[in-house]
């Protein structure tokens, strides 16, 4: 046998321009496009809030000449906020970012690690508070449910437009689908037909959005593991 051998001339040592990794993909979370952010001074304080009844009411009266024009007004309240404040930390060793490998960055490692843990927690929290049944005001489940044959899913949403519209005077811009929502939809012969002598394009949730006539589709993709630190993982899609 030849000398040196093969493996004699040769030691493994780590790839620097190649490592695998897990994460979300950030356009997956939807909890930060949803609502807009507004920044505040305190942790806890009160907003005004105006009568939605009374700037809708339809008061205007006929005003004779030289008469006192009709009066009316609008209530104002107030209500109270409370934000609670979330954080996590990765403890770094001095010893341990001296001694890693390249292409390891321990720093810039615990800042993708920690950002992505908090992005899991906001859309956890969103989904739980705001993707959810009685708290919009209007709950409704339709009578065929989506993924049967001869459902109406174009229709429901568009009576759920125009219930929002007639209690608020807004046209909705937002919709906000889970994943497997989405699939049902984009797979769904009232939307297939809407495109299918017109483009060879899958129907993407913009696609989606010109037949509702709503400027914003959104899917929620986010997965997480429910499981402990330790515990096999237990992986499930936020939104679903």
């Amino acid at each position: 046998m030849p000398q040196p051998t093969q493996s004699q001339v040769h030691v493994d040592a780590i790839l620097t321009n190649l490592s695998v990794a897990y994460m979300n993909e950030m356009d997956s979370f939807v909890a930060n496009r949803v609502f807009p952010t507004v920044n505040v001074q305190k942790q806890s304080d009160k907003y005004f809030t105006y009568s939605q009844a009374d700037f809708y009411r339809d008061q205007a009266q006929y005003r004779a000449d030289g008469t006192e024009s009709a009066g009316s007004g609008y209530s104002l309240s107030t209500a109270t906020y409370s934000s609670q404040v979330w954080a996590l930390h990765k403890d770094i060793g001095d010893q341990v970012r001296a001694n890693s490998d390249a292409p390891l960055d321990p720093d810039m490692d615990a800042t993708r690690f920690l950002s992505h843990q908090m992005m899991i927690r906001q859309e956890r929290d969103w989904a739980s508070n705001f993707f959810t049944t009685s708290v919009w005001g209007n709950d409704s489940t339709p009578s065929t449910l989506w993924d049967a044959t001869g459902s109406d899913p174009i229709g429901d949403i568009q009576t759920g437009i125009n219930t929002v519209l007639s209690d608020t005077g807004y046209l909705p811009n937002t919709l906000v689908l889970s994943y497997n929502t989405y699939k049902t939809l984009r797979n769904h012969p009232d939307f297939v037909d809407r495109y299918k002598y017109t483009s060879a394009d899958s129907i993407t949730p913009d696609l989606i959005g010109k037949v509702l006539d709503l400027p914003r589709v959104m899917v929620m993709k986010g997965a997480y593991n429910s499981a402990v630190e330790g515990a096999s993982a237990s992986y499930a899609q936020i939104g679903d």
